[in-house]
C-alpha cells in the first residue's frame, strides 16, 4: 500500500513540475470580439447589474424591482428574473392557463421543445403554460441573452401554431434531420 501511495504522489510532483513548465509560457486575457449580428462579445462574467444595464438599454418602458424585469417585447410579456446567489437567470413569458390547453397542444409543445424552440422552451408553472429560457447567470452572455429575448417571445406567439422560436428549425426528415434558417423578424431586438 505505501508503494502506491508514494508512486501516486511522485507522479503528482511530476506533473506538477511540468504543468510549472509551461505556466510561466501562459498568457490570459479577456477575449472581446464582434458577432455577426454587431453585438459585443465578451467572456467577462454576467452578473445582476450588467443584465440589468443590458435589459435598460435595449427596451424601452422596462420595470423592475430588485433583480426582476418587466417589459413587453413585439406585444409579449415577459419577465426576466435573476439570482446571483444562486446563479441562475431565467426569461419567462406566460402563454395560458394550463386548463385551457389540449392533449394535441401538449404534445406539440413537447416536439418542438426538440424541433423548433431551440434554447426557449415550452414550460408549465403554477397552473400556467409558459414560454422560458433558463441560464447560468455568469456565463450569460449579452449576445445569448438578446437571442433568448427574442426566442422566448417567439415562442410564445407562435403557440398553437408553428410553435417556434423563430431563428433556425430543426426539422424531422429522410435520414436525419434538416436544418433550415429562418428570416430574422425587423422588430427583433437589437443593440
Amino acid at each position: 500500500m505505501r508503494n502506491k501511495w508514494s508512486l501516486g504522489i511522485v507522479s503528482l510532483v511530476l506533473l506538477a513540475g511540468i504543468n510549472n513548465l509551461f505556466a510561466k509560457d501562459l498568457i490570459t486575457s479577456s477575449v472581446s470580439a464582434q458577432s455577426r449580428n454587431n453585438i459585443p462579445f465578451s467572456l467577462e462574467e454576467m452578473n445582476v447589474d450588467k443584465l440589468d444595464t443590458i435589459l435598460r438599454d435595449a427596451i424601452p418602458n422596462i420595470k423592475s424591482q430588485s433583480s426582476q424585469w418587466r417589459f413587453s417585447l413585439k406585444g409579449i410579456n415577459l419577465i426576466v428574473i435573476a439570482d446571483s446567489r444562486a446563479n441562475r437567470m431565467r426569461i419567462i413569458a406566460p402563454i395560458t392557463e394550463v386548463s385551457k390547453v389540449d392533449g394535441k397542444q401538449v404534445s406539440d409543445m413537447m416536439t418542438a421543445n426538440f424541433h423548433t424552440a431551440l434554447d426557449a422552451r415550452y414550460a408549465i408553472s403554477k397552473g400556467l403554460v409558459v414560454a422560458t429560457f433558463v441560464h447560468p447567470l455568469n456565463s450569460l452572455q449579452e449576445r445569448d441573452l438578446i437571442s433568448a429575448l427574442n426566442q422566448v417571445s417567439s415562442l410564445a406567439s407562435t403557440f398553437g401554431t408553428s410553435y417556434s422560436s423563430g431563428e433556425l428549425l430543426f426539422l424531422p426528415g429522410g435520414e436525419g434531420e434538416r436544418e433550415r434558417q429562418i428570416p430574422s423578424s425587423e422588430d427583433n431586438i437589437s443593440i
